[in-house]
């Protein structure tokens, strides 16, 4: 079989899209590979994200497979064998959909082979992967059948180019069907899947995947009916599974819970006159945060100047107010940075700026937050979420700031510090 889909179109069009899938997911891995250190989470999240491209990608191609391949007067990749004209069609797309299968699983591994030397903590979970793996095999099988009907390649693309709503609609929410696994947002370690909404994915995706195959069962005695007739049944499939995905009983689901045992899976350290805390998985990112804080201690002084207590937002309820004199910090891999940075903003009062303050003690605030940024180490602040804007004309000099910085710091922590004759003594 390999081999006569290697002598024909068919082989090299799979091997393009093949291609073409591995690039899409390595992609939207790419950021997560690079980091110090992976999260099953932030895998899961990515993979999923990663459907608004694949699916339509996948049904596009096995459209063009039966286009190519199987039209009316074309010559079969399998003539000459026993099987018949609209089994070799078939198996086309059953190929394609190893192929394409094979490409996502083949990126995976990567992924999986980093997280298991590298993740601070967790597990996957096999079930949404399941689940990911079965929206694939419908948008192969919608492609299959619009493009088998049609026999045209122009209608096919413009019918599988409906395949791409599905997707884009699980992730603006539209569809109260949701059974395209998309996550509405990053799956962070405080969190686990609801396996209501698991559970609801993989019956639902199954259900969906029988209808098409009887589809495909009858889509051989549809073609010898006319254009207009074919053309339609095209279209018909993927605007009925949409329809049918908008009239679902089935209500919408919440797709995250928050894990009540995420407090109990924290790791803290002291570093300097603060409280540290992050989740078990990102327990790796604590030396780049201990970096950070230090830097940002050298250059103000070890003092509490700011927050007493700092937690990775991982293990905070956003739902209840927090403390004062707590920072939250939303932590990926390799960004153990943010801490400083926010501690910074604590510092120079940027964080509490807003039209009730004067206008001076906001540029103050600010030309200060620039300064503080610019004394630190780059290799303290390399993941900062924002860098020095270093203003062409400066308020104070820098006997000036380490003045107001020192003296001062109650005051530009409110954002209520304009200077004054002390800043230049």
């Amino acid at each position: 079989m390999i081999r006569l889909y290697a002598r024909s179109s068919l082989g090299w069009i799979m091997l393009a899209g093949a291609v073409v899938i591995t690039l899409t997911e390595v992609l939207f891995q790419l950021e997560l590979l690079k980091a110090p250190y992976q999260q099953w989470g932030l895998i899961e999240s990515n993979l999923s994200n990663s459907l608004v491209v694949v699916m339509p990608l996948v049904g596009g191609i096995a459209a063009v497979l039966q286009v190519v391949g199987h039209s009316p007067g074309r010559i079969s990749t399998m003539a000459g064998t026993r099987v018949s004209p609209y089994g070799q069609s078939i198996w086309t797309t059953l190929t394609w959909l190893a192929v394409s299968i094979v490409s996502v699983v083949a990126v995976l591994l990567i992924c999986f082979g980093f997280a298991i030397a590298t993740a601070g903590g967790g597990t996957p979970e096999f079930k949404l992967y399941l689940a990911i793996l079965g929206s694939i095999v419908f948008s192969g099988f919608v492609g299959h059948v619009i493009g088998y009907l049609a026999a045209d390649l122009k209608v096919s693309l413009i019918a599988v180019a409906l395949l791409a709503v599905l997707p884009m609609s699980a992730v603006n929410g539209f569809s109260t069907l949701r059974f395209i696994p998309i996550l509405p947002a990053e799956k962070l370690p405080s969190f686990i899947y609801s396996d209501i909404w698991l559970n609801r994915q993989l019956l639902l995706g199954l259900v969906f995947i029988v209808i098409l195959v009887l589809t495909l069962y009858s889509a051989g005695a549809t073609r010898s009916r006319g254009v207009i007739s074919r053309v339609t049944m095209s279209l018909a499939a993927p605007i009925a599974v949409f329809i049918i995905a908008l009239v679902s009983p089935t209500g919408p689901v919440e797709v995250f819970e928050y894990s009540a045992s995420a407090r109990e899976k924290q790791v803290c350290e002291v570093v300097g006159e603060r409280t540290v805390c992050v989740h078990e998985e990102n327990q790796p990112e604590l030396v780049r945060i201990r970096t950070s804080l230090n830097a940002v201690d050298d250059v103000v002084g070890r003092s509490r100047a700011g927050f007493y207590e700092m937690k990775d937002s991982s293990l905070v309820d956003t739902a209840k107010p927090l403390p004062y004199g707590v920072g939250i910090v939303e932590l990926k891999p390799g960004q153990g940075s943010r801490f400083g940075a926010l501690l910074i903003e604590a510092i120079s009062g940027v964080l509490v700026c807003g039209p009730e303050s004067s206008e001076s003690a906001v540029n103050t605030s600010f030309e200060v937050n620039d300064w503080l940024l610019s004394r630190v180490p780059v290799t303290a602040r390399e993941t900062f979420s924002s860098e020095p804007d270093h203003p062409k004309e400066r308020q104070f000099n820098d006997v000036q700031m380490e003045t107001i910085v020192q003296d001062h710091s109650e005051e530009l922590s409110t954002c209520s510090y304009s200077g004054g004759t002390n800043a230049g003594s």
